[in-house]
């Protein structure tokens, strides 16, 4: 969701991102990416579109007026997620064990944090980046103010989904059923069956 518009990926040759108005149900405007690449999970931030490109290590930041790429940035090796939080748009780099973290104005990568195996879901929320890793089954949480993981936490079953909401950090498993609700400091403090 960006504004009051939807906007989707498709799988395309080439592939598309288009923003939907949901009270017409209509696509308003559809940007072509080429050349044809994987792309991510796309985010909203700082008044632009940012569409990590999976098999070309880069991340394109897309004018929702326009349509158009305005600027194309490289980053680690296999970006899939972001979100935007702090002043940064956040890459995750599924192959690169990292984290990039963009300028949304210099259009420039300003650090690479190392976090674990395969992160995938990334979210921002209580000052932190958390990050879940699917390789390895576990959860950083990255403080922007030094660029780095300063926690770690394990128990998890190849977590995908991250999403904070309120005080708390919520992660989806690839293989469970479970929820799993992790407070500020990394704490696993409930599991919800689903």
């Amino acid at each position: 969701m960006a504004g009051s518009y939807l906007w989707v990926s498709s799988i395309d040759n080439p592939p598309t991102v288009s923003k939907i108005d949901p009270t017409s149900d209509t696509a308003v405007g559809t940007v072509s990416l080429t050349p044809s690449v994987t792309i991510g999970k796309l985010c909203y931030y700082a008044g632009y579109i940012w569409v990590p490109c999976t098999d070309t290590n880069n991340v394109k930041k897309v004018d929702p007026v326009a349509f158009t790429v305005v600027a194309t940035i490289s980053v680690g090796t296999g970006p899939i997620a972001c979100v935007g939080g702090g002043g940064s748009v956040w890459v995750t780099n599924s192959t690169g064990r990292s984290v990039s973290r963009i300028d949304p104005v210099g259009n420039s990568v300003t650090a690479t944090i190392t976090v674990g195996s395969s992160p995938r879901g990334i979210d921002y929320g209580n000052g932190y980046v958390w990050v879940g890793n699917y390789s390895d089954s576990t959860l950083s949480r990255i403080d922007p103010a030094s660029n780095t993981s300063t926690h770690t936490t394990s128990g998890f079953s190849n977590p995908l989904g991250v999403c904070v909401l309120g005080s708390y950090v919520w992660v989806s498993n690839y293989n469970s059923t479970n929820l799993m609700k992790v407070d500020s400091t990394g704490t696993i403090s409930a599991t919800v069956s689903t």
